[in-house]
């Protein structure tokens, strides 16, 4: 975790009302040295906006323009205010930007969902427009989230204890802010993770510990709320960041010898194994081509627990490309979505330092915009070419 701010700038973020770049340098004074984390970010083509973590209990927005990389300004959300919020989500649909936080420091370390809040700010000017809790819509418990077509799909359980309780999405209309549908799901866990291909809703299912229920894929009609199919997870755990179309799932793994196993982190993976994307019949849930090799950069472990083993999250398609992140060795690689053969990779900052390594991934406006820890690179979707570092 980044150390903290100074109280000067505490207190300014705290008060923050999307003042204009040049204004929050000048009153933050000498605070441009203090490291700060980009943890997500959101697009629409026009805006770029980013959640930011600053020490321990600071956390605030950043609002760029996506044509010249100029910062726009900085906002804090009434949860970033009140402190000690985690942000678990951020994504744009129309003219909203909605933003989810959830307040770790009341309710402890185990359920950080039930003090939810969401904000809906003007993605042009970061006016906040709207701002609801989980409990004012009558859920006991809120956990991750996404937004498409005015629509905010998010987790939620019945019980306060996410470990062992139903779950369900639930949709929620940005333009009333009320709750329109919920659709129960066939699996456990509230830690939901969700993606869209062109036409459905993708929920990935995970429950915490996992040996509480079965990790699934899920899609789900987004026009009828209907469940078009499920299939547990082809590699047992750990596939939570993963990219869809209507009929291929791009799912990091790792793979030892011919065997695909679990998992996007390397921790405890197999001596000699590699990171891998599985290409996955999104109808079957069936393995169809594993992508794997040195010219992908996908790095191998050389011990149980080894630096050169890296994460591969991040991980986005826009239907003819696949752009994935890799964690440990701060890269990031292109390739095609049919054949999988290799575009391009690219190192991320500088000669890929861990300073530089990516969180996230998004792709917007023939943009790819990447999260990393220093900064936020935004490369050309068509060339491959650095255009901005914004930060």
């Amino acid at each position: 975790m980044s150390p903290p701010r100074s109280a000067a700038t505490v207190a300014l973020l705290a008060v923050a009302a999307l003042l204009p770049a040049a204004s929050v340098a000048a009153q933050s004074a000498g605070a441009s040295s203090v490291p700060r984390s980009y943890i997500q970010i959101a697009s629409n083509g026009t805006s770029v906006w980013a959640s930011v973590v600053a020490g321990v209990k600071t956390t605030y927005l950043e609002h760029f323009d996506l044509a010249t990389g100029r910062t726009l300004g900085t906002l804090s959300t009434p949860a970033q205010k009140a402190g000690d919020s985690i942000p678990l989500g951020l994504a744009i649909t129309g003219k909203i930007v909605v933003e989810a936080d959830a307040g770790g420091g009341k309710v402890g370390l185990q359920d950080p969902y039930v003090d939810y809040t969401f904000t809906e700010m003007n993605v042009t000017t970061g006016a906040v427009r709207r701002t609801f809790t989980c409990a004012s819509l009558g859920l006991v418990q809120c956990g991750n989230m996404t937004v498409a077509n005015g629509t905010v799909y998010v987790g939620t359980s019945s019980s306060t204890n996410s470990y062992r309780s139903d779950f369900s999405v639930t949709e929620i209309s940005v333009a009333t802010g009320k709750i329109t549908r919920t659709i129960k799901t066939s699996s456990l866990g509230l830690h939901a993770n969700f993606t869209q291909s062109s036409h459905d809703l993708w929920v990935f299912t995970e429950p915490v510990p996992a040996h509480l229920g079965t990790q699934q894929f899920i899609e789900i009609n987004t026009a009828t709320g209907a469940e078009v199919t499920h299939f547990t997870d082809p590699f047992l755990a750990g596939s939570q960041y993963f990219a869809a179309t209507a009929s291929t799932l791009y799912v990091p793994v790792t793979v030892a010898g011919s065997k695909i196993t679990a998992s996007n982190a390397g921790f405890g993976a197999p001596k000699g194994s590699v990171n891998g994307i599985a290409f996955v019949n999104a109808k079957t849930g069936k393995v169809t081509r594993v992508v794997k090799g040195l010219s992908y950069r996908f790095p191998l472990t050389t011990s149980l627990i080894s630096s050169t083993w890296g994460i591969l999250g991040g991980i986005v398609t826009d239907g003819t490309n696949v752009w994935v992140n890799d964690s440990g060795t701060a890269k990031m690689t292109e390739f095609r979505a049919i054949s999988g053969s290799l575009t391009r990779v690219a190192t991320l900052g500088n000669g890929g330092s861990l300073a530089y390594s990516p969180e996230a991934l998004v792709i917007a406006g023939g943009q790819v915009l990447t999260v990393t820890l220093s900064g936020i690179l935004d490369y050309s979707a068509a060339t491959g070419a650095l255009i901005h570092t914004l930060h």
